[in-house]
């Protein structure tokens, strides 16, 4: 009937349309501020080096490595712990370097929500 059709004809589908933002320039950028190679970025992040070489250029939208470093970007508690973890892999005058910039970041970030 009538109403049935029109009923029919309002029905929408509604479909979740999600932006990222490249993750090539980000990591390169997260990267260079942290002065680490790419190895090393790999090895602190415990990441897989091919993925993050080819997420740097483009190559790669692997989400599963794209969303954990997102997390190191925003969340350096993350960064610490994981950095923290995986110290033994790498220089140790490289680990206490990381580990203080993530520790101040840590202690911006809680001065920032005690204003």
């Amino acid at each position: 009937s009538f109403l049935n059709s029109l009923a029919l004809s309002l029905v929408f589908i509604f479909e979740p349309i999600y932006y990222e933002e490249p993750m090539g320039p980000m990591l390169v950028a997260f990267r260079k501020q942290l002065e680490l190679t790419l190895r090393e970025f790999s090895t602190v992040f415990d990441l897989n080096y091919p993925t993050v070489s080819k997420m740097e250029t483009g190559k790669s939208k692997d989400r599963n490595t794209a969303n954990r470093i997102r997390l190191f970007i925003l969340v350096p508690e993350a960064a610490l712990w994981c950095i923290q973890l995986n110290q033994r892999k790498i220089h140790s005058q490289l680990a206490q370097r990381l580990i203080k910039f993530f520790q101040s970041k840590v202690a911006q970030e809680r001065q920032q929500l005690k204003l």
